[in-house]
């Protein structure tokens, strides 16, 4: 995975992502086993077909599927990589594929502040001194 961050100012940032094939792959088996035992094929017990045969019956939707979350995936782990927490749900739109079969999309999104916390030790702060309280204080309010 290969992220890129442009900073559109005004806490506003647009990262652009590519994903590798391999991590398509990866999570193309994994969505197919976990769907394997509620996908039925003649003459194979549900969960025991092999993973290809599974894949080609998922057909396109099973595509559609694994891209978006391996969008998902990769999303959260360059932002976290890049040390930035949305304060706004990402708008992902997702691109062309590479010239290798990656997948290329880009997320905009408003970031919350970076904080550095400086140095509070030595720092005095002065008691606030208060007007004393009398009755006729009291007796004014009430």
């Amino acid at each position: 995975m290969k992220a890129d961050l442009e900073d559109l100012g005004n806490l506003k940032y647009r990262m652009s992502v590519e994903v590798d094939l391999d991590q398509l792959r990866e999570m193309r088996r994994r969505l197919a086993r976990a769907y394997s035992s509620r996908v039925n094929l003649r003459g194979f017990r549900p969960g025991h077909a092999p993973l290809e045969m599974v894949m080609r019956q998922l057909g396109p939707a099973l595509e559609v599927e694994a891209r978006e979350a391996v969008v998902g995936e990769t999303l959260g782990k360059a932002l976290e990589e890049k040390k930035l927490k949305p304060s706004t749900e990402p708008k992902v739109e997702i691109g062309e594929d590479g010239p290798g079969g990656e997948v290329r999309y880009t997320a905009e999104f408003e970031a919350f502040p970076i904080m550095e916390p400086k140095d509070y030790l030595g720092v005095e702060v002065e008691e606030p001194t208060l007007p004393p309280i009398t009755e006729e204080t009291v007796d004014e309010v009430g």
